[in-house]
């Protein structure tokens, strides 16, 4: 979500504007859990907390993309 220019939400907002149906999944070390209920009920599909374990990278985002 730590972003140099924009931050996180900034940029999800912009991607939803263009494409609404963008299957987006949210990373970070650490997010505000209101900000990520707020995320997660803009569209994001998911989030990824950090340290990632990559077999529930995988899971996450299978789940994502399969329908």
């Amino acid at each position: 979500m730590g972003l140099s220019r924009l931050s996180g939400t900034e940029e999800f907002i912009r991607l939803r504007e263009i494409t609404p149906e963008l299957k987006v999944i949210l990373a970070s070390g650490y997010l505000d859990a209101e900000l990520k209920a707020e995320m997660l009920n803009a569209g994001a599909r998911a989030f990824i907390q950090k340290p990632y374990v990559p077999s529930e990278v995988l899971r996450i985002i299978r789940e994502v993309l399969d329908p």
